[in-house]
């Protein structure tokens, strides 16, 4: 950032100013963004676009995360202009539609400030240390930041270029950024890089055109095959795909439930592993089913094939275009490129030899493939490091099975040519596919490679102290200890031998408590959901494990109203920099904005505080029924523990037992129960 700050003010961008907003809080929900779009009253209703750096690792290329909706000239611009182009629409649906758990500053300033722009994301190397000690400078290498810093000086040029040209005259946020000549303003575009060295893009009334063209070429190549012939080369090819989709699931589900995260410290043998089952499932099926094709001509009976795995990618093709997902492009590619090179060799050769199929075919396939290949690094690049984070309840080697197996079938296209292997040379591939998985399978349980150094074992501590208020404010009953939360699939077991009593500790069960009391732990954020069977080793003496610096957080009732039926509490809590409050569904009104839905993991309403430099304190209202009681429940947390840890015996002591391979994050926290 210092770098590109230095370049544009020896050579300003033509015709606009830059704001170089370098802020903090992403880790508290997106707070000072947020801030700045809707405080900032003097900057930034003058903010025409932005670009957003972020990471999901600590190095390599910067992936466009997402752009748009409905900003195509952006994605122009970027494609124009960025010497290392990184970015596929693929990328962008997936994360919009929510099913990777993230979020960046992009949305706040898209969502609450109208401000279109760009989002470029690390993703590429060191996600497994992301986030961790060992998150340091050493984990960079100094060609990402030359690969960034280049992309993200030509894109701001190229974008300040285009609002130069595309003026508008208002100060309006948002789609006003440039006015209505702009060819692309307000359209969804889809794009992609050609192995980071140049990019396509276009429209997506255009790639409808193309990927309906592509799936009525397909049809037309497969018009000369009798409809019955081609039904059961559906059958076949739908069938096969079936059992490369399952398998690795299927073994997935074998490993989360006996040993989960096995492949973790490993993840290059996922492919290997999962692939070659995959690989393996698909020649099985599609020997088996093969033999309800009464076609003796191998070259007939793989023309076949091809036409009819053909097909059935061209109504996923028009389905998915009449729906708007734009990502279908890939799958006009894996058709298109195979179909000509089929069509060039048929008009050379009225009767082409097996060979020159084979050699026509994979010279088709040749993009398909390295498109695939490129994609599936960017998957291994993102999600496998992810699942080591991402809580106790996702199976990870179910979702690498579904990685692998959905690769497998997407290929079936680029695969007919199995059907031309000399006689039992499929079955003999096949066995040695399942050998080389359970190979693999082997040597990662056998040699315990789940976590490493380089590939840590996640776990989140809290130095706890509970208490429990009567009405009258006293307090009934307190304990404190060492609440410990795995982040990951596998659990606190690898854990139990480092930390004392854990082994014996009481596991934390959301469903022994009342719903409106969170578990009755002091969760920094809502997570009950993701995040289960962690365990809570109680002190024998609360005031000997718990830090005096930590104080509780204190709660005032301020004043006390009851009108038409309602009444109205007002609070005034004093504590640390980060509180929560969780409030029963009883609530009729509060003053923190309009009353939202419960939480469906609690039935409950659960609210975030988060203070900068000031101190003051949070001050609010809640409103219930007149004859209704308030159950309060408060936390505090201390995430600064870095320079207090050697204050907290408790958590310095633990630390200090844990090996290398374990990477912890280690506060103190305080909750307290209310009732008024």
């Amino acid at each position: 950032m210092m770098e590109v700050i230095r370049l544009v003010s020896v050579a300003p961008l033509d015709g606009s100013a830059v704001i170089f907003n370098m802020n903090g809080a992403e880790e508290s929900i997106l707070q000072a963004a947020h801030g700045f779009v809707s405080s900032h009253k003097e900057w930034a209703p003058s903010v025409r676009t932005m670009i957003n750096l972020e990471g999901f690792g600590g190095g390599g290329r910067e992936l466009v995360l997402q752009t748009g909706p409905q900003n195509g000239w952006i994605a122009s611009a970027y494609a124009a202009s960025a010497p290392y182009p990184f970015a596929n629409t693929i990328a962008e649906e997936i994360f919009q539609s929510g099913v990777i758990a993230g979020d960046t500053d992009f949305r706040v300033y898209r969502d609450f400030g109208g401000i279109p722009g760009i989002d470029m994301v690390f993703v590429s190397e060191n996600g497994h240390v992301y986030h961790t000690v060992r998150d340091d400078i050493s984990h960079i290498r100094i060609g990402s930041l030359q690969h960034c810093g280049e992309n993200v000086v030509a894109v701001l040029r190229a974008l300040s270029l285009e609002l130069k040209f595309h003026p508008v005259h208002d100060s309006k946020l948002g789609q006003s950024a440039i006015n209505s000549n702009h060819p692309l303003k307000d359209q969804r575009v889809v794009y992609y890089d050609i192995l980071g060295q140049f990019m396509l893009i276009y429209s997506e009334s255009v790639s409808g055109c193309v990927n309906l063209s592509v799936a009525v070429a397909t049809l037309l190549w497969a018009r000369h095959h009798q409809g019955w012939l081609l039904g059961r080369a559906l059958v076949c090819v739908i069938g096969s795909n079936t059992a490369a989709f399952l398998a690795p699931i299927s073994l997935g589900l074998l490993l989360d439930y006996f040993c989960p995260m096995v492949w973790f410290g490993c993840p290059s043998t996922v492919p290997v592993m999962f692939g070659a089952l995959s690989l393996s499932a698909l020649i099985f099926a599609r020997k088996r089913l093969e033999t309800s094709i009464p076609l003796s001509d191998p070259l007939k009976r793989e023309d076949l094939l091809f036409s009819a795995a053909a097909v059935s990618s061209a109504v996923v093709i028009i389905f998915g275009t009449c729906i708007s997902v734009r990502s279908v492009y890939l799958l006009s590619w894996q058709i298109a490129f195979p179909l000509l090179a089929r069509a060039i060799l048929h008009r050379l050769s009225k009767q082409p030899t097996p060979s020159a199929l084979l050699a026509a075919h994979t010279l088709g396939s040749v993009p398909t493939f390295l498109i695939l290949a490129q994609y599936y690094l960017i998957m291994h690049s993102i999600l496998f490091p992810l699942v080591g984070r991402s809580g106790t309840e996702l199976p990870p080697s179910v979702l690498a099975g579904l990685i692998c197996g959905l690769y497998v079938s997407l290929g079936s296209v680029t695969l007919s040519t199995l059907t031309l292997s000399p006689p039992g040379g499929l079955s003999r591939a096949a066995r040695c596919g399942l050998l080389v998985s359970a190979g693999v399978l082997g040597v990662l349980v056998l040699g315990r490679l789940a976590f490493s150094v380089e590939v840590p074992k996640r776990i989140f501590m809290q130095n706890v102290l509970r208490r429990y208020h009567s009405e009258d404010g006293t307090i009934n009953r307190e304990d404190g200890g060492l609440w410990v939360n795995a982040m990951d699939m596998s659990g606190l077991g690898p854990v139990e031998p480092y930390i004392q009593g854990l082994s014996t500790a009481a596991v934390v069960n959301c469903s022994d408590v009342p719903s409106h009391r969170y578990c009755e732990m002091p969760w920094y954020f809502p997570l009950s959901f993701a995040i289960k069977n962690g365990r809570y080793v109680e002190h024998r003496d609360v005031a000997q494990g718990f830090p005096g610096w930590a104080a509780p957080v204190r709660v005032n009732l301020v004043a006390e109203h009851k009108m038409d039926g309602v009444r109205r509490l007002e609070f005034a809590m004093h504590g640390p920099s980060h509180m929560s409050a969780v409030l029963p569904n009883t609530l009729s009104g509060w003053s923190l904005g309009k009353l939202p839905p419960t939480r469906p993991d609690c039935d409950c309403h659960w609210v975030f505080y988060n203070a900068g430099v000031q101190k003051e304190p949070w001050k609010f209202w809640v409103e219930l029924p007149r004859n209704e009681r308030l159950d309060l429940t408060v936390s505090g947390q201390y995430p600064d523990l870095v320079s207090r840890r050697e204050t907290d015996p408790l958590i310095q002591t633990t630390l200090s037992a844990l090996p290398d391979w374990i990477a912890p994050i280690a506060i103190v926290s305080t909750i307290d129960f209310h009732v008024f």
